[in-house]
């Protein structure tokens, strides 16, 4: 509860966003070996991805949040999460960079089969979706007939995301 009061405080996100050591230094918790100290961070990491204060001092850990996607899926939807908001926030293309093709493979990979990974990767592609970079991008990629299949899903939260 005292953590969640502590990130509503705008002058956290600009107490950090001063700090330039900060997100390196907190990459150390997102990758550490114990999950609940790595789920807690990935939680605060979404919160510092999602605000216009700190979202750019957070892009240089998209690398740990592609590793992440290939960890257990709660790692895996958080780790999502936090790239969603970092694309949401920028012109998608610019800020994958180099990391394009992992999140291609992620996409195909977790588009074709239900899982707890299927929602968060049809949340990216409506992320990439609504920039015109990230649209050619995922048509360049193939990925929205992946999407198009979900429509036929039993699962009817998936359908509704796959139509937004």
């Amino acid at each position: 509860k005292t953590l969640t009061i502590l990130m509503d405080n705008e002058l956290i996100y600009k107490e950090v966003s001063l700090c330039k050591s900060f997100p390196n230094n907190f990459a150390k918790f997102i990758e550490n070996n114990d999950f609940k100290v790595q789920l807690s961070s990935l939680k605060i990491c979404f919160s510092f991805c999602s605000n216009q204060i700190t979202e750019k001092c957070f892009q240089p850990l998209l690398p740990q949040f592609f590793v992440l996607l290939k960890e257990t899926s709660y790692s895996a939807i958080l780790s999502a999460y936090c790239i969603s908001a970092l694309l949401a926030a920028n012109d998608p293309v610019e800020t994958l960079g180099d990391q394009g093709e992992q999140l291609k493979e992620f996409l195909s990979n977790v588009l074709v089969l239900e899982s707890d990974l299927t929602e968060p990767a049809i949340r990216l592609v409506g992320v990439l979706s609504s920039s015109i970079s990230g649209a050619l991008l995922i048509d360049k990629w193939g990925i929205m007939k992946n999407v198009a299949n979900l429509l036929e899903s039993r699962n009817q939260n998936l359908v509704n995301l796959a139509i937004m």
